[in-house]
């Protein structure tokens, strides 16, 4: 991932290699406890996310994986 304005997050260089920072408040981002809402499901995951604006960071192995399966499962009810 690039660093692109706009991105909810960037990837710090140098010391902070693998550390994900928010681009909009330039602080690390945490791992929290988020709910998620869809067609009237409501479901939570621990995920990356900024303590001060919280903005969420969705890997796409998520997105891509989990997210993907369930929102298949949930449509097909």
């Amino acid at each position: 991932m690039g660093n692109r304005a706009g991105s909810p997050v960037r990837k710090m260089e140098e010391e902070h290699r693998e550390t994900l920072w928010c681009a909009r408040c330039h602080v690390p981002l945490k791992m929290e406890t988020v709910h998620f809402s869809y067609i009237g499901h409501v479901f939570q995951k621990e995920v990356l996310c900024c303590p001060v604006c919280h903005n969420v960071y969705l890997p796409p192995e998520l997105v891509n994986g989990q997210m993907a399966d369930l929102e298949m499962a949930l449509e097909d009810k």
